[in-house]
């Protein structure tokens, strides 16, 4: 909501979001019951907690609560009530992951740097292991995915990453300062950063299937042609990544099966399934489901009565305009505007009829005049005006 001025007051209003962004908030504001139902919306709801760090209470003061094991940051420092900058200042540079990461890829290419230099950071900010580092701080400005600085001290000095949490994931950026983006240059920059952001935390949103078992592809509406990208999140009864069972993507139409894929681990995504289906020429609904012995397995494990999971994709004709989409004319919409307003509907054959409805041609006169200007009234008490002011001012300078 776009005018809520609290925070949600329980778990189930926590879980309509499917993004949150958490800044330099105390935990006294969130309560034990907020802090809860932020860990079960990332680990059980699958969503993306987007975790902003800040000197006053993020994250450090939340390292005795169930966030600290939710971050991805370690906090195995001494606790300190306000977090001082470790460097004066200090530059943002990408690693090889940020490079080809889709956060920071449009970043990754451009040939100025992607921000401005920076004044504060979080100290003792060492990524966990998994964790995955898309930028760290350098005193100097280095070249995106530059291999000579040492990977650990990239995992030490990180300023923006993220890794999975159960079902859901969690990105932390380690400074404050986004807003040099949109510093005295507009909102371009700013907004294409955050906008980044918002479509990776709901890329691999996946909206079929079960608790256990589910799968999602990047788009529901493709054109004869397009790849179909399909993601796939198998966790077993511990909830943990399954990922090395063999599992397949069934396509079918009309209810036959035409194709099927075989999913592989996401080297980019932790702990999820990837496959795609090309080659599609023949328009129409689709349908894709998953199947092998470990999805039946897990499917009789919750004991939902779901024998599958699938979900229904269209595609439709590849042409250059949607002119060239339906070819056959339909004058049942002409007719219905010409009705309520007064117009006509023509074919090619009765184009000419078109003329008579617009009634006898419009008639155009042109005439020229000239008026005078020394004999209008306006242009006499112009003058007159004149003349008196300038005896006026003889007058006043004793000139008269």
């Amino acid at each position: 909501d776009c005018e809520a001025n609290a925070l949600p007051l329980n778990e189930a209003e926590w879980f309509k979001f499917d993004v949150i962004i958490l800044g330099d908030v105390s935990p006294q504001e969130l309560g034990n019951e907020g802090i809860h139902a932020l860990q079960r919306f990332v680990n059980d709801r699958g969503g993306t907690l987007v975790a902003i760090s800040g000197p006053n209470q993020m994250p450090h003061a939340y390292r005795a609560t169930p966030l600290a094991d939710l971050l991805p940051v370690l906090m195995n420092r001494p606790a300190m009530v306000t977090a001082r900058s470790a460097d004066e200042s200090f530059h943002f540079c990408l690693t090889q992951d940020g490079m080809s990461d889709a956060i920071l890829k449009r970043a990754s290419g451009a040939t100025a740097p992607i921000f401005p230099e920076l004044t504060w950071r979080l100290p003792n900010c060492e990524a966990k292991a998994g964790a995955r580092v898309l930028a760290y701080a350098s005193r100097n400005r280095e070249r995106p995915g530059n291999t000579e600085t040492d990977v650990t001290e990239q995992r030490r000095q990180a300023l923006m990453l993220w890794h999975r949490f159960g079902t859901g994931k969690v990105l932390q950026l380690n400074f404050d300062e986004t807003w040099r983006l949109r510093y005295g240059i507009g909102d371009r920059l700013h907004h294409a950063f955050w906008g980044q952001i918002i479509r990776w935390a709901v890329s691999d949103r996946l909206s079929a299937g079960t608790d256990l078992v589910r799968m999602g592809t990047d788009r529901t509406l493709y054109k004869t042609g397009d790849a179909i990208s399909i993601k796939a999140r198998l966790l077993n009864a511990e909830r943990s990544p399954v990922i090395d069972a063999p599992v397949q993507a069934k396509l079918l139409f009309e209810n036959q099966v035409i194709q099927t894929v075989d999913l592989t681990a996401d080297s980019q995504d932790a702990g999820m399934l990837h496959a795609e289906i090309r080659d599609l020429t023949q328009p129409g609904k689709y349908r894709i489901e998953l199947s092998g012995q470990v999805v039946d397995t897990l499917l009789a494990l919750e004991a939902t009565g779901a024998e599958r999971v699938g979900l229904e994709v269209a595609v439709e004709p590849s042409a250059d305009n949607l002119e060239q989409l339906d070819l056959v004319a339909d004058d049942t919409i002409p007719k219905q505007i010409a009705d309520w307003t007064g117009g006509s509907v023509a074919d090619l054959a009765t184009a000419d009829s078109v003329l008579l409805n617009f009634g006898p041609k419009s008639t155009f006169v042109r005439e020229r005049w000239t008026v005078p200007l020394w004999n209008l009234w306006p242009v006499i008490g112009l003058f007159l005006s004149g003349l008196s002011l300038e005896w006026l001012l003889r007058k006043w300078n004793g000139r008269i």
